[in-house]
């Protein structure tokens, strides 16, 4: 998700909005019968190099961070559920925040 042209308090409304309470997340693929997802990785798009810094607010990461925290979430590399960790994708020259989340 790209957080680009949000404000800080936008950005953590919608986090602690979507974070608050497990997701609750069934997969029914073509099949009759329903499986239960065990992980799920969202990535949000916190920052960006020089030609496209100006479309992101400068406390966009701290805003995830810190609301993410506010929800019980802990800042852990290995990606267990109900972590996040920064990422900077030098490739796209992007910086993000990938979101274990707790799912129901």
């Amino acid at each position: 998700f790209d957080l680009a042209g949000l404000s800080v308090d936008a950005i953590s409304s919608a986090i602690e909005s979507a974070f608050t309470e497990p997701l609750p997340l069934l997969v029914d693929a073509l099949s009759s019968s329903s499986a239960k997802v065990d992980s799920v990785r969202l990535t949000f798009v916190v920052g960006a190099g020089k030609q496209a810094r100006q479309r992101y607010d400068d406390g966009s990461a701290k805003a995830v961070t810190c609301a993410l925290e506010r929800c019980g979430y802990v800042e852990d590399r290995s990606g267990g559920r109900g972590t996040y960790k920064m990422q900077h994708d030098t490739g796209k020259n992007l910086k993000t925040v990938v979101v274990c989340p707790f799912v129901a």
